[in-house]
């Protein structure tokens, strides 16, 4: 039975343009449909799916609008955070770049193991104080975190592919670090890590958060 918008003349309505209707109305508050509810309503209890289709995008734009947003070098908000969205760091001059840690492979030792050869670029900065800007990933419980891992990707943002060794640093902060979703910047020393004992071919001690 084809929906109208009088319900006698005028033309047929398809599912979709009215669920983008009611979208508009709800999302905007126009009320301009309010009088044709009974009708709206015979229409979602045939049409279940498009219900529900109404009800995510409603949830979404309460999110986006009323999560707050974060700010500070970060750039990502609470509400992308919440959505899953990615988030990439923002340009800075003051740290080094996640590219410069890429320049490792592993090499087949005469024992048979693997150990990792630098390349010029972390070879430079080896035992050098530097700044590094990345997420946090805890290793701890609680809200502080002294001893974790900041990498080049949000661990939240499920579109990212997983970061490899190449493009995380073990820390050891000399002070408790708040644990965040946000990007953050730390200040240490690099170390290079010559096994593999832990999977790991960097290590930042006496770190401190700058931002």
């Amino acid at each position: 039975m084809p929906y109208r918008m009088d319900g006698s003349t005028g033309k047929p309505l398809g599912p979709l343009y009215l669920y983008l209707l009611v979208s508009f109305d709800v999302l905007y508050g126009s009320g301009f449909l309010m009088k044709f509810t009974p009708r709206f309503m015979a229409f979602f209890i045939r049409h279940p799916v498009m219900l529900a289709l109404l009800l995510c995008t409603v949830g979404v734009a309460v999110l986006v609008f009323t999560l707050p947003k974060a700010s500070g070098n970060g750039g990502a908000g609470a509400a992308e955070h919440a959505l899953g969205m990615a988030h990439p760091l923002s340009a800075r001059t003051d740290v080094v770049q996640w590219p410069v840690f890429a320049q490792v492979e592993l090499k087949r030792a005469a024992d048979g193991a693997f150990h990792p050869q630098f390349g010029a670029g972390p070879s430079g900065l080896a035992d050098k104080p530097i700044r590094v800007q990345g997420y946090m990933e805890a290793l701890e419980v609680g809200e502080h975190q002294r001893h974790f891992i900041v990498s080049r990707d949000s661990p939240s943002c499920p579109y990212c592919l997983a970061d490899g060794p190449d493009q995380m640093l073990e820390v050891f902060a000399d002070q408790p670090v708040d644990t965040t979703q946000e990007a953050v910047v730390l200040s240490g020393q690099l170390e290079l890590i010559k096994g593999m004992g832990n999977g790991m071919f960097y290590r930042l001690k006496h770190a401190q958060q700058v931002d």
